[in-house]
């Protein structure tokens, strides 16, 4: 966001792949903050962006005040749907697996143009949309 890279502490990214981004990028202006990612894989697995300045954040995983402070706001995604927090930008529109109507509710009362794509079977092997996506 920025020049701000938010980085997920959880079993698969330690504190040693935190200090290396700021190495690499800290001397070209970047600065790294650390986010806590509580019983998940990745950060991605809780929150992703939908559009500049906006984080979309699964409730009760990570503290939203996490994101406060860097001109971004902060959508919420209910528990019950935290998986539905893992979109994808393309373009104009926003990816979200299928089966989530409160997350699609809260990007479509922001604005944001919605695509549902069925993810049930790569759901089934910890799988979400960021994992299947190279966008150029």
């Amino acid at each position: 966001v920025g020049r701000l890279l938010f980085v997920g502490r959880s079993g698969r990214s330690d504190e040693g792949g935190a200090r290396a981004l700021e190495a690499c990028f800290g001397p070209l202006g970047f600065r790294v903050r650390r986010v806590p990612v509580p019983g998940a894989l990745h950060l991605k697995c809780l929150c992703s962006s939908p559009g500049p300045g906006v984080v979309l954040l699964a409730a009760g995983g990570i503290d939203p005040a996490i994101f406060t402070g860097e001109g971004l706001s902060v959508l919420r995604v209910p528990a019950a749907e935290a998986p539905a927090a893992n979109v994808v930008r393309a373009g104009a529109e926003v990816l979200v697996a299928a089966g989530y109507p409160e997350t699609r509710a809260v990007l479509e009362g922001a604005g944001f143009s919605v695509i549902a794509l069925e993810n049930d079977e790569l759901a089934k092997a910890d799988g979400s949309l960021t994992c299947c996506s190279i966008l150029l």
